[in-house]
């Protein structure tokens, strides 16, 4: 049966969405200096199938060398045992569904193929958003999990909120303290994301240079000495405040990213499929297509046992702990602030 003349191509729609939202990866890759990663691997979930993948690498081992005492040589002397710690990765499965109605198709210039072009274009972003979102939300909740050495210790909490005072402000000098939270690995922090009422309160403490760009519907500020060398990426993403009681300030959610600190890999994609609605008196479109997804969080590992978790779940605390010896293992830092 012959296609409608009014229906977008669904093959083209499928490989200009690769095309366009491996276009977007990477140009967000690049932007945040390899600190947030989208990857685009459809046929791993075909070929291992799961829920999770859980890779397998050596623990850090401490203790191995010490002194020699010839002083008291006949005691019995203890190797240093290694060993290997497990994590886990977590799949989530997506959709992305438009529609269009013949009314609009058939009012407007544009043709089919221009059509599934712009919904091609459409998906990729929306892909990339959602991604982007989930993992800046997972990295403000799982760092909250990391108790090595001690509980919160990647995680400084300067906000008012709730407790009476003026409002806290996000400084370049509370930027250096921040920073800090990584003891000597601080230079792993490539990139420094926040709200963009974060970042007119940075504006205002003084910057004296800097370069803008878009990328990946977000805004990447470097070459600010203040920042000593790290990217600014602001992105008003809801992940990154909480809106408090009326009567209390809203808190604001800085994270500092180390390369390969947040990752999502696009591990299934569905080819897309077109749909007429015949029912109704003007008859509608529909395109969707589903994938599946696995996301990493640097330093950390899923630990509930749900499968195809919610992004709630995705973004709750409890969700995560800690998969490190060290804690600078984990590229991760997270300031909670006021804006003005």
């Amino acid at each position: 049966m012959a296609r409608s003349s009014n229906m977008s191509i669904p093959e083209l729609t499928f490989y200009e969405g690769i095309r366009e939202l491996q276009d977007r990866i990477d140009i967000l890759n690049a932007g945040s200096a390899g600190t947030i990663t989208v990857n685009y691997d459809p046929g791993f979930l075909a070929a291992n199938g799961g829920d999770y993948r859980i890779p397998v690498k050596f623990a850090r081992t401490s203790g191995i060398v010490s002194h020699v005492d010839e002083a008291d040589p006949a005691t019995a002397d203890t190797a240093v045992t290694m060993s290997t710690a497990k994590g886990a990765t977590v799949f989530q499965s997506l959709r992305a569904y438009i529609q269009r109605t013949r009314d609009e198709m058939m009012r407007g210039k544009a043709t089919p193929a221009a059509w599934a072009v712009n919904i091609a274009q459409q998906m990729a972003e929306s892909k990339l958003v959602y991604l982007r979102d989930n993992l800046l939300a997972m990295a403000v909740a799982a760092i909250d999990s990391m108790d090595t050495p001690s509980a919160n210790y990647h995680v400084i909490d300067d906000a008012r909120g709730s407790v009476g005072g003026s409002k806290v402000k996000f400084t370049f000098a509370r930027l250096n303290l921040l920073l800090n939270k990584m003891g000597d690995a601080r230079e792993k922090i490539k990139s420094v994301v926040l709200h963009s009422s974060v970042f007119a309160d940075l504006m205002a403490d003084g910057i004296t240079n800097y370069k803008i760009d878009n990328v990946g519907g977000m805004m990447i500020a470097s070459d600010i000495p203040q920042a000593m060398g790290r990217k600014l990426i602001v992105v008003d993403s809801t992940s990154l405040y909480s809106d408090l009681d009326s009567s209390y300030y809203s808190e604001y959610y800085v994270l500092g990213l180390a390369e390969g600190a947040l990752q999502a890999t696009i591990i299934s994609e569905d080819p897309v499929e077109e749909e007429t609605v015949l029912t109704t008196k003007v008859k509608t479109y529909r395109t969707r297509q589903d994938l599946d997804v696995e996301y990493g969080v640097q330093g950390m590992k899923w630990v509930v046992g749900t499968i195809n978790p919610t992004d709630a779940e995705l973004a709750t605390a409890a969700s995560w702990d800690e998969d490190l010896s060290d804690h600078r293992e984990c590229g991760i830092v997270k300031g909670i602030y006021n804006a003005t």
